[in-house]
């Protein structure tokens, strides 16, 4: 039976940090393109420069074609692993 990192419970706190700060600091970036009352830069700037600049349906395009990038790369990965697990020592 393989087993991933996940399985064994192996977060590291570094991951876990870098991992909050990159979903906290894009997504009201990302939110601020399609919703209007989305105010990325409160309590600076009530101004959201970001809403419009692409359209929603170009958006929800790129937001699928990263999950499968994700997944494609990830796939690569775990059967690499498998890979390594299959061959004798």
């Amino acid at each position: 039976m393989g087993s991933t990192s996940a399985g064994r419970g192996e977060f590291s706190t570094l991951g876990i940090v870098l991992g909050g700060l990159a979903d906290g600091l894009s997504h009201p970036l990302l939110d601020g393109l399609m919703q209007p009352d989305v105010q990325p830069f409160m309590p600076g700037s009530n101004h959201n420069p970001f809403l419009g600049l692409i359209e929603v349906g170009n958006l929800h395009l790129a937001c699928i074609a990263a999950a499968l990038a994700v997944l494609g790369v990830s796939g690569r990965r775990r059967s690499g692993e498998n890979d390594a697990e299959g061959v004798p020592a």
